[in-house]
Order: structure tokens, then sequence, then C-alpha cells
């Protein structure tokens, strides 16, 4: 991994984080693909179908299984403000990439990204807000629809995320 990042920000610095949220974006979907066979397998109604309560639980799982850190999913922010917050703690890449001047977890806000804009059909965007490597306590992600979140773009990597979360809320 850490062999990748070197060569990826000697081609072309900013590549990183741009391919690993795309290949997040294509995984999250296919997360949920894999997902709603195995549900109408059971005889279950689809992702789409579930409350968002449910769906949480099966992508906070397979984080777990998959050993890329502890992903904790919060849902308060969603009928006020159409947020939803997500914290990983124990960050794979966070671990794996430890001298990156960067945010790191591009694989993992993409993830969430395909992931949430299946199940609500709706197209999203997730950013990273804080990270782990950066000081901050765990690292931090928030997903909306894209025009809600394009004012925060220019203070990430500046500001913490109680001021992204906010401007947000404000």
């Amino acid at each position: 991994m850490h062999a990748l990042h070197h060569v990826m920000q000697a081609e072309k610095a900013g590549l990183w984080p741009r391919v690993l949220t795309r290949c997040g974006v294509t995984h999250g979907r296919s997360i949920t693909e894999a997902l709603d066979r195995e549900l109408a397998r059971l005889g279950q109604p689809m992702l789409g179908e579930l409350p968002l309560e449910a769906c949480v639980a099966h992508i906070e799982q397979h984080f777990t299984a998959h050993g890329w850190g502890l992903l904790t999913l919060d849902l308060s922010e969603a009928p006020t403000h159409g947020l939803v917050l997500a914290t990983l703690e124990r960050s794979f890449f966070v671990e794996a990439l430890r001298d990156a001047d960067h945010f790191t977890d591009g694989l993992v806000a993409g993830m969430l990204q395909g992931f949430f804009e299946h199940v609500s059909g709706q197209q999203l965007i997730c950013h990273e807000i804080s990270c782990a490597r950066r000081g901050a306590p765990k690292c931090s992600f928030v997903i909306g629809a894209p025009e809600q979140l394009a004012p925060i773009v220019p203070l990430l990597g500046r500001s913490n995320a109680e001021t992204i979360l906010a401007k947000l809320r404000g």
C-alpha cells in the first residue's frame, strides 16, 4: 500500500485521493449489489426498501469484517439537515500511510458514497472532514447532496470537523 501510494503521488500529486475515491464508489456499489442478492435469496426486502437504520448495520459490519477499521454511522443529522455522519477508528489507511501529508481515506469515502447512493437512490458525495493521522481522535466523514456539501470544500484539510459541521448546519 505504501509503495503504491508513493508511486501515484510521484507521478501526479493529488492522484491518490481521486483514484481511491472512484474505486471506493465502485466497491460501495458492489457491496450493496451483493447485499441485495443475499437479501433476495433470503426473501427479504432490498436495501433501498429497508429503513436507513437497518442498512447502517450492514455497512458497519462489512468494514469490521474486512479489517478496514471500526465504522460508526450517525443518522441524527439526517432528518433535520439531510446529512449522514461517519467516524472510523483504527483506519487501515491511516496505519498504512503514516507519512502521507493528506487525508488518506479516499477509498472509505467512496465506499460510503456508493453505499448510500444505492440505498437512497440519490446522487450523493462523501467528504473526509478530519483524519486521525492529523491528530483528530477519529477519521470523520460527512455524506450529503453535492450541492449541500459544496460550501465546505474550501475548508477540507484546513478546518476541524466541528467548524465544517457548523457551516453545514448553519
